[in-house]
């Protein structure tokens, strides 16, 4: 696991961390060994490449890469809103409301927190005049020494 995110702005596609040496593969993004993740084939010579479950040591194009992996997250995003807007906009089947079971009430013995306008207002307590306190002791309560 890396400690910290990375972006690749060009050179091959193992990374590896600065802080603790962990190895990775930027295309999968998968803890790796070592070159044995990669097809080291030229990326340029496609028909050269053998190795298809392999992932490439170098990419053609970086910017490519991350537009794909940007418009592939948009994609997914777009299907997952659209299947919960479906979801909520359901024609409301009985079959499908009583599948879902009984809604679990809120329970009433919750306390009601008051406003901050209903709280007293803070008495600040008053000076002491530790000075004149001290002449004005009580007598009994003095202590000799």
């Amino acid at each position: 696991m890396l400690c910290l995110a990375f972006v690749k702005e060009d050179g091959c596609n193992k990374m590896q961390c600065p802080w603790c040496k962990t190895l990775s593969c930027y295309v999968c993004r998968q803890v790796i060994d070592g070159y044995e993740h990669f097809d080291q084939n030229d990326p340029d010579d496609l028909e050269l490449s053998t190795e298809a479950d392999k992932c490439p040591l170098w990419d053609v194009s970086v910017e490519q890469r991350h537009g794909d992996e940007i418009r592939a997250a948009y994609v997914k995003t777009m299907e997952s809103i659209q299947k919960n807007v479906a979801l909520l906009e359901d024609d409301g089947n009985e079959a499908d409301q009583s599948a879902a079971g009984p809604l679990i009430p809120r329970p009433h013995s919750t306390p009601e927190v008051p406003l901050v306008q209903e709280l007293p207002n803070p008495q600040v307590p008053p000076d002491v005049d530790y000075y004149n306190a001290w002449y004005a002791r009580h007598p009994e309560t003095d202590v000799e020494n």
